[in-house]
């Protein structure tokens, strides 16, 4: 699994460095909405190029009121590596969820998703309930899954 201890030591504490960033980020939200009408939170995948998680990308885009957690089928995370999410699905996470207001999502451009360098690497379309088709490195159908199938 780890090469090494130091291997283990630096990928946990990427996680909890996250995770209390995501956090204090919807906290900070959560306060903000109390003054801010109709403020919502957006989430916006920004993970590993190279091997993507296929449900953090079909998140992209995707809208909640602040109070409310991101959905897919039976995932549903508040925020990027949420504690009660399956490790699976917050290990090695690099998301961000932002907020976001309808006023603003009026541009119909499509989305960016960046690498951890903060270069673009594909875009996704305006979220209307039905997934899109990705652009660029992430098109479907050209991500294979983990394990060679």
């Amino acid at each position: 699994m780890f090469k090494s201890l130091e291997e283990r030591a630096e990928t946990i504490t990427k996680l909890e460095m996250g995770r209390t960033f995501s956090q204090a980020q919807q906290a900070g939200m959560k306060a903000a909405a109390e003054t801010v009408p109709q403020l919502q939170k957006q989430w916006w995948h920004a993970g590993h190029p190279k091997r993507p998680r296929l449900n953090h990308l079909a998140m992209h885009g995707q809208t909640q009121p602040v109070d409310k957690p991101f959905l897919l089928g039976s995932l549903s995370m508040m925020f990027p590596r949420d504690p009660k999410a399956p490790i699976s699905e917050t290990i090695n996470c690099g998301c961000e969820h932002v907020p976001w207001m309808e006023a603003w999502g009026k541009d119909k451009k499509a989305l960016p998703i960046y690498n951890e360098r903060g270069e673009e690497i594909a875009r996704r379309g305006p979220r209307t309930g039905h997934e899109e088709e990705l652009v660029g490195k992430f098109k479907l159908g050209t991500v294979k899954p983990r394990g060679g199938a």
